[in-house]
């Protein structure tokens, strides 16, 4: 398992903090007519044109169709490179093909999985190249969804990976890269189209990792639609055009730590004399695209019916063991996270016993929440 240390300060808000953090863990590195009218002309002795010299019999402008890719079929872009597709899988864990005593893995968080593309690469041209460059890809999950991913190489013959941003491909040397895709687990059980959209020599290609129809599981309750507004219980579900979320939890307290913490992980200290109040979301993303994860809550704390507080945001990571920031996140489609937004306040907020109460909108719909 690979190993990272990091350093990490507290996203932004109205007040920037700095967060304490031990060390970072991780086993994975995950990342564009104008209509131009005519004035005509017109006066009482002027006849109108026939109808087949105003209208214009040119044929409508169509894209080409995007060739598909199939595996082990060999494409080729002139001084550029030789490719094919190696394989395709859909699992929790990606490890290199043929795995040596000591090897870096991908496993995904909990509740999702990876769709892997590996892609062997003949370099044609005449100078070395990045990994990282040779392509560029989009996963399209129920025709609908679309997820972004990460690349990697192996090396040590097939039996290792390493970082496509530090490696390069010689001239007409051939080297195996994964395109990874991380999307819920739903994914792999589904039994709902998945088609990657490929970017390789400057050339566009649609690989079918799954053929499939129909859509995916919406996980609702039908006898449970949510509310869109207003009073939220803890527990209570939320249901906006966009997501669904709900609230997983409150807490104030001087140190706020993750649920699930890890060997290492970062938590945030408040300053000496106050507390926080923090107030956990579980927030799945509706959306076809990846959301980022500081724009989707805005929020504000009311205490004593009277003074008011702003906060920020920060986001669970790796199975609720670790913080990070929320402003450098996004949700992607069909994916849970939690969002805590943390309210700095003084220390008799916590032993007062007055009212303490948090307004907050998702997706333009306003609910509140009462703390205490």
């Amino acid at each position: 398992t690979l190993a990272i240390s990091m350093t990490a300060c507290k996203a932004g808000g109205e007040k920037p903090e700095e967060p304490v953090q031990t060390s970072v863990s991780e086993t994975s590195v995950h990342s564009q007519q104008e209509e131009s009218g005519s004035a005509e002309k017109t006066g009482e002795t002027q006849a109108p044109l026939p109808p087949e010299t105003t209208e214009s019999t040119a044929a409508p402008a169509t894209e080409p169709p995007v060739p598909a890719l199939a595996v082990g079929e060999t494409q080729a872009v002139a001084d550029v490179c030789e490719f094919s597709v190696d394989d395709t899988s859909i699992s929790a864990r990606v490890e290199p093909p043929q795995p040596g005593g000591y090897y870096t893995y991908y496993e995904a968080d909990r509740g999702k999985v990876y769709v892997d593309i590996c892609v062997a690469y003949k370099n044609l041209s005449n100078r070395s190249i990045g990994a990282d460059d040779t392509m560029s890809a989009t996963l399209l999950y129920a025709e609908t969804y679309r997820y972004t991913g990460f690349s990697i190489i192996e090396k040590d013959s097939r039996s290792n990976f390493t970082y496509s941003n530090i490696t390069d491909i010689a001239p007409l040397s051939t080297e195996y890269i994964h395109y990874l895709f991380e999307v819920p687990a739903e994914v792999e059980t589904s039994g709902v189209s998945v088609e990657a959209r490929l970017s390789i020599g400057g050339q566009s290609y649609r690989l079918i990792v799954r053929e499939g129809g129909g859509a995916p599981a919406s996980g609702s309750d039908p006898a449970d639609p949510g509310k869109t507004s207003g009073a939220i219980a803890r527990g209570e579900r939320i249901s906006t055009p966009n997501a669904e979320a709900s609230i997983d939890f409150s807490a104030i307290a001087a140190r706020i730590e993750p649920p699930q913490p890890d060997d290492y992980y970062s938590y945030y200290d408040a300053d000496a004399g106050k507390v926080y109040v923090d107030i956990c979301f579980a927030y799945k993303n509706l959306a076809s695209d990846e959301v980022d994860a500081d724009e989707i809550i805005s929020a504000t704390l009311t205490y004593a019916g009277q003074y008011e507080y702003a906060g920020f945001t920060i986001i669970e990571e790796d199975n609720r063991g670790d913080f990070t920031y929320a402003n450098i996140t996004g949700i992607a489609p069909l994916a849970t996270e939690y969002v805590h937004y943390l309210f700095e306040v003084p220390a008799e907020v916590e032993t007062s016993g007055e009212a303490i109460e948090i307004s907050f909108f998702i997706d333009g719909s306003s609910f509140t929440y009462t703390v205490r």
